[in-house]
């Protein structure tokens, strides 16, 4: 548990730097330009749900799990303008339990 959470301590810590470092090279591109980015998209829930409820009784198959995972994240930018721009977000499937 110790090691996931320095793994995302250091992984906060590049995308941050990234922003900071990455901003100034945003006015670099203008209208008609195409971006293709690459990162990993983390979900990192801490809570399972419980049971529904109704009428006192519990409804059986009704609790959520949430597990963790880090994933490949894709995002591709088209710059109509030099402010307005067209994103797509790509993430492979993620699946729930």
């Amino acid at each position: 548990m110790e090691n996931k959470r320095a793994l995302t301590l250091a992984m906060n810590s590049v995308l941050a730097a990234g922003l900071l470092f990455g901003a100034a090279s945003v006015s670099a591109y203008e209208a008609g330009d195409f971006i293709v980015r690459a990162g990993a998209a983390q979900v990192d829930p801490n809570d399972d749900s419980d049971p529904l409820k109704l009428n006192g009784g519990v409804l059986p198959g009704t609790e959520a799990e949430v597990d963790d995972d880090t994933q490949l994240g894709l995002t591709f930018t088209y710059m109509v303008t030099d402010i307005l721009v067209l994103d797509c977000w790509l993430q492979p499937h993620l699946t729930m339990t």
